[in-house]
């Protein structure tokens, strides 16, 4: 049993049940982004938003940040232009 063995957990936070472990700093932050970038890729015609990072994280003590691919993040911003201008078609 010589050597101890512990795990850091992570979380991105405003997604619901994405949580990781790692025992170095580095692999979990490999872990989150391979699961924000899985989980925020969705198909073309998706209607499914997920919200926009908070700043105010940005200031938090222990909290880090994931940058997203790019072409998710593009992906992501031109989804969310998309359903936000579709008329209601049941408010006339």
């Amino acid at each position: 049993m010589g050597q101890e063995s512990y795990y850091l957990l992570g979380e991105c936070l405003g997604i619901e049940s994405c949580y990781f472990q790692g025992n170095t700093i580095p692999i979990l932050k490999k872990m989150l982004k391979e699961a924000l970038d899985l989980t925020l890729d969705e198909p073309a015609g998706s209607n499914l938003m997920f919200p926009m990072p908070n700043s105010e994280y940005d200031t938090k003590r222990d909290i880090v940040s994931i940058s997203v691919d790019n072409r998710i993040a593009f992906a992501l911003l031109v989804r969310q232009n998309r359903i936000q201008r579709q008329p209601d078609i049941f408010n006339y």
